[in-house]
């Protein structure tokens, strides 16, 4: 859709056939594939913006819990993650105008509450736990304040106490919120070893002004070293890398 694959997960057929013989039935079917349009239609607001900042969509994804669009090379600036972030909020409380708004003028109930849906959808995925979209906006402000890793950190402890909070509620007898908790706990741990990886390549963010001034000052270092006969000592300046998932974990390669 609109040039992006996409990857419906075999969780989201297993999603479907929970609601129809434990919830709703066929209607309960028709509902959960609506929610998954207005899924959908968020995480291609997303893509759409990715691409316009040169950042490489590999698919998106539809599951279990929802639906992310997978990248393949970050960010070039922090700002350009905001922006990345933001655009499927954006576009779900659109929806949401468009539905609530269109809904009382037709005195429908099924596009009121489809508007109601995408409300719902935008704020929570606005909350500031990694990797939901607010977490990405609080850790890319961050990172004008902090160190990329710190940055993350810092985005991971809240996330946690999301986590924490989920986990709470889903004992309270929320069965999704009680899948979703641990799911956050990991996906931290996961967001604070790739920053370590992004870190080692990148020092954080490529364009950021903090790494171009430090790209400049490591190339008059390697100059210095090059006019003595010795090797480089920052590795002979910037490389270009991809960012993928294999197996679970997430591997960072050179491309050249």
């Amino acid at each position: 859709m609109l040039g992006f694959p996409i990857d419906l997960k075999s969780s989201f057929l297993l999603l479907l056939a929970i609601v129809f013989f434990v919830f709703g039935g066929l209607a309960g079917v028709v509902f959960v594939c609506v929610a998954f349009a207005s899924v959908l239609a968020h995480e291609l607001g997303h893509a759409v913006v990715a691409r316009r900042l040169d950042v490489q969509i590999q698919d998106i994804q539809l599951g279990f819990l929802g639906g992310a669009a997978r990248m393949t090379s970050m960010p070039r600036k922090a700002n350009h993650e905001i922006m990345i972030a933001a655009a499927g909020p954006a576009v779900s409380l659109v929806l949401a105008a468009v539905g609530i708004g269109l809904g009382a003028l037709l005195g429908s109930q099924l596009i009121t509450t489809i508007g109601w849906l995408n409300l719902v959808l935008a704020g929570f995925n606005l909350l500031p736990a990694l990797p939901m979209d607010g977490g990405r906006i609080l850790r890319a402000a961050l990172t004008h304040r902090y160190p990329y890793v710190k940055a993350t950190a810092k985005a991971i402890t809240v996330s946690r106490g999301f986590a924490i909070l989920f986990g709470l509620m889903g004992l309270a007898g929320n069965l999704q919120m009680l899948l979703l908790a641990p799911f956050l706990w990991w996906m931290g741990t996961q967001e604070l070893a790739m920053a370590a990886m992004v870190h080692e390549a990148y020092g954080g963010y490529p364009d950021d002004p903090d790494r171009e001034l430090e790209r400049m000052a490591h190339g008059a270092w390697d100059r210095r070293r090059a006019a003595r006969g010795q090797p480089p000592a920052f590795g002979g300046g910037m490389r270009r890398f991809t960012i993928r998932q294999v197996g679970g974990r997430v591997i960072i390669e050179a491309v050249d």
